[in-house]
């Protein structure tokens, strides 16, 4: 009898391992990321686009409540399997229901040797009048003044190369960019 009982515990435990994974889906801890993009390796960030350990430690990616949900994102900055583009990807907390990743930005892949990402506590940030977009984040009707004009962010931001800023515009459920925007105050 207990032979049989032990038996059957083992046969239930190779089940387990050999077909039971194919029903795992990432836990409340893991972010899912697209199936076609991965993080470059260390050794291709050193190889191929001249960074440094610095380099990789700071720039390769990024966390934040970036979509103001109360959960922590990240973005990161991916290549394709097949190597045909770079990409900054944002990739939602896996406890947000729906959609879990979104692509900000797609390149060659050459463009990836230049390319910088950091992150940005809420601040006021000054914009061109000449920028429609940025408008939709303005809860008052901010003036403009020589050209230019404040307007105040609520969520962390990515910046990219320390000029684009994207920041998540939460009526529309996607992100803006501002094109050479600088911090003023936080």
């Amino acid at each position: 009898m207990q032979r049989k009982l032990f038996s059957i515990l083992i046969l239930a435990g190779v089940w387990a391992i050999l077909f039971a994974g194919s029903w795992v889906r990432p836990t409340l801890n893991q972010q899912a990321v697209p199936k076609e993009w991965r993080l470059p390796t260390e050794n291709e960030l050193k190889k191929n686009w001249q960074w440094t350990d610095q380099e990789i430690k700071n720039n390769l990616q990024v966390t934040g409540d970036f979509d103001g949900d109360g959960f922590i994102d990240q973005a990161k900055l991916m290549i394709k399997n097949n190597f045909s583009a770079m990409g900054l990807l944002v990739i939602f907390s896996p406890k947000k229901v729906g959609e879990y990743w979104m692509l900000l930005e797609i390149g060659k892949l050459n463009t990836f040797k230049n390319y910088r990402i950091a992150s940005k506590k809420p601040s006021v940030y000054e914009v061109s009048c000449k920028i429609k977009k940025p408008c939709l984040l303005c809860q008052k009707k901010e003036p403009c003044k020589k050209g230019k004009r404040k307007i105040s962010i609520k969520t962390p931001t990515i910046v990219v190369n320390n000029e684009n800023v994207f920041i998540w515009n939460k009526k529309g459920g996607s992100f803006l960019e501002l094109l050479n925007s600088k911090r003023k105050t936080l």
